[in-house]
Order: C-alpha cells, then sequence, then structure tokens
C-alpha cells in the first residue's frame, strides 16, 4: 500500500471494490505527446530516431509481460484532436501493439468507489455497496464507464444478440463478435477516415465533443483564477480550502447526494462537522488528491491562463499517478508533482522523458 508522504496530508483510503492486478507486470502510463514520439520511432520518422531505444525496451517489457501499457478516456478524446488520419492511424498501431487495447477504468467510476470507501471509514459501510470491478479493462467502453459488453440492438434499440448467435450460428458468432468488437476498437482509436466525416456528422458524430466540455471546464478555472485576491494567494491554507471546496461542488456534488440518498442522510453528516473534516474527506480519495493538488498548485500562479489541455491532463494524471507504478508526463506537472511528494505518498515513479522510462523497465 503506498506510503504517506507529508504530515498535513490525511491518510488515503483505497477503495477495497477496485480491484487492481497484482504486480508485475508495472502498469505503465504515457501522456499521448510521448506515445506521439514512440510512433514517430516506429514509422521512421526523422524526429524519432532518438525515441527508438525507448520503443525497443516498451516492446520488450511488453513481449515479456512484465508491462503493461494502459489507454485512458482522456487518450481517446485526445487522439480525435488530430487533424491528420494517417498521423492518427499510425499511433492508433502502436498503441494496440503496447497496449492490446487495456484501459483504465473510467474516473467517474474510480471516484464513486474511492467516495465510498472514504466515507465507510467514517460512518460504516453503505446499505447499498458499489460492485467490485478491474481497474484494467477491455477497450474504449471500459475507459469511458460502459461496462457492459457491446450487444446486437435492431432499429428500434432492442437488444437481439440471441437471435443474431442463432441466424448467423452458434459456432460462427462469437469469432463474428470478436472481429466486430477488433475493428471497433481499432475505429474508435484511428478515428473516420477524411471522407467518412461528413455522413458521420450528419449522424450526429461530434468529434469535438470532448474538447467543447474540457474548453467549458477550463473557463471555470479560469474565472476563478481572474476573481482570486493576492491576499489568498499568499495565503496557501486558505486558496487551497477554496479549491477543495470547488471540487465537492463542480466533480463530486452528484456522487455526494447519491450517498447521502442511500444512507437517509444529509449532506452535511457525509462531509463532517468542520470544513477540515470536509477537506480532509476529499484529500482522503486518492484520485481527488491529486486533482486538487494540480489546480491548487496551478491557480497559485497568477500568469496561468487555462486552457483545455489542462483539464485533459488534470483528469488522466488523477486517475494514472494513483494507479500506476510508472507515470511518463511532461516536465511541469512532473515538477509540480515531486515538489509536493505526490509520488512518494503514491508510490509512482513520476517522469518527464522516454529516456528515463528504459532504467525503469
Amino acid at each position: 500500500m503506498p506510503k504517506e508522504a507529508t504530515t498535513d496530508s490525511p491518510p488515503l483510503n483505497w477503495p477495497p471494490t477496485l480491484r487492481r492486478p497484482a504486480s508485475p507486470p508495472k502498469l505503465v502510463y504515457l501522456d499521448l505527446n510521448h506515445w506521439i514520439y514512440l510512433s514517430q520511432a516506429a514509422t521512421g520518422h526523422r524526429e524519432g530516431s532518438q525515441f527508438e531505444p525507448a520503443l525497443q525496451r516498451c516492446r520488450a517489457a511488453r513481449d515479456a509481460g512484465t508491462v503493461v501499457f494502459p489507454l485512458s478516456a482522456t487518450h481517446y478524446m485526445e487522439i480525435i484532436k488530430i487533424t491528420d488520419p494517417a498521423q492518427r492511424g499510425n499511433l492508433a498501431i502502436l498503441m494496440e501493439e503496447l497496449s492490446g487495447f487495456t484501459t483504465l477504468l473510467s474516473r467517474s467510476w474510480v471516484m464513486r468507489m474511492e467516495l465510498e470507501a472514504a466515507l465507510t471509514s467514517r460512518l460504516g459501510p453503505s446499505p447499498e455497496p458499489l460492485p467490485t470491478l478491474d481497474l484494467l479493462g477491455p477497450g474504449y467502453g471500459w475507459a469511458l464507464g460502459r461496462l457492459h459488453p457491446i450487444v446486437v440492438q435492431d432499429s428500434e434499440g432492442h437488444d437481439v444478440t440471441e437471435q443474431a448467435r442463432q441466424q448467423i450460428g452458434p459456432a460462427s458468432f462469437d469469432p463474428y463478435m470478436a472481429a466486430m468488437l477488433l475493428m471497433t476498437e481499432r475505429m474508435m482509436l484511428a478515428g473516420p477516415a477524411d471522407e467518412d466525416v461528413p455522413a458521420l456528422r450528419n449522424l450526429g458524430w461530434d468529434p469535438l465533443a470532448a474538447r467543447t466540455m474540457a474548453e467549458n471546464r477550463a473557463r471555470q478555472e479560469q474565472t476563478f483564477q481572474d476573481g482570486l485576491e493576492d491576499q489568498m494567494r499568499r495565503r496557501p491554507h486558505r486558496l487551497r480550502a477554496a479549491v477543495l471546496a470547488r471540487e465537492a461542488v463542480i466533480e463530486l456534488e452528484p456522487m455526494l447526494v447519491e450517498a447521502a440518498t442511500v444512507r437517509r442522510c444529509h449532506l452535511s453528516d457525509l462531509l463532517g462537522a468542520t470544513p477540515q473534516q470536509a477537506q480532509d474527506l476529499i484529500r482522503s480519495m486518492p484520485s481527488s488528491d491529486v486533482a486538487t493538488t494540480l489546480k491548487f498548485q496551478d491557480h497559485r500562479n497568477q500568469s496561468k491562463r487555462w486552457l483545455f489541455n489542462d483539464t485533459f491532463d488534470i483528469d488522466a494524471l488523477s486517475l494514472a499517478i494513483p494507479y500506476c507504478d510508472i507515470v511518463v508526463t511532461d516536465v511541469h506537472r512532473r515538477h509540480v508533482l515531486h515538489n509536493v511528494h505526490m509520488d512518494t505518498r503514491m508510490d509512482t515513479v513520476i517522469l518527464a522523458h522516454l529516456t528515463e522510462l528504459t532504467d525503469h523497465l
């Protein structure tokens, strides 16, 4: 179990309902930029030669079964921003090779599990406990929180999987479905070809939906940033309290309301009698502790301008830092997390360069 790093940090509540794989293999999470660097190495791009040793080491570790390179929902949301279909296709090929479409469970499910663990520690078991789920699952559905396998539906949305099985023939149905699932996974990573985009848009497909949501969240943070007084920035405890309060309202409120309904109590019973108890509850949730720490540190920087990529980064790292063994992110995020000893608190190796990764594989 991860070690505690600082005396002012509350103990972490690791959810027992989240089933983590035995180690080895190690879980290695790569930011999209590092996937792109490896893809450049794999395709012989002139800028990828410096990453060829890292690619060879990653492939060797993957083939030996000592490492798993899981994807997250953030990867799927970020790839669609790449406008060149050929680049997306090359990237998808490498991600399939190294990840095998293994994905981390969606952060929304992980947050619910962490909240239940924190409330159980404070109030006792829930009368309606959450199901036990694996941290690692198959494909984009697991990453997006869709826990049930794909089914065959008719034009009215009815499940006709069994009818299809009988029509196609039981002996060939499972291979048929496996092929369909593989094709779907590849399409979800690589995205559509340019010539298919108009027809997909007519069917309601919006490749910018995730970006629009991220931009809205970034605007919320920027509005908060613009309204901060210098006095609050000079008093970190007040700024952290404000960031944690916003987290409870913006990210956790639906889950808190659901938990209060299940437990038949008021929100104040969950959060505690004092502001400090409410703050400790949020910081005892591993993913929320990472997320609020990153937001707190960014809001301390008066010149910070929030972009949609910031929300993608925070979402990804708040899941990867607590639940992966090694995380390769950018220089800024690594610096921030090292400065507050988050690597020690979560017992996670945090790197900023692929050249560093080879030493840990």
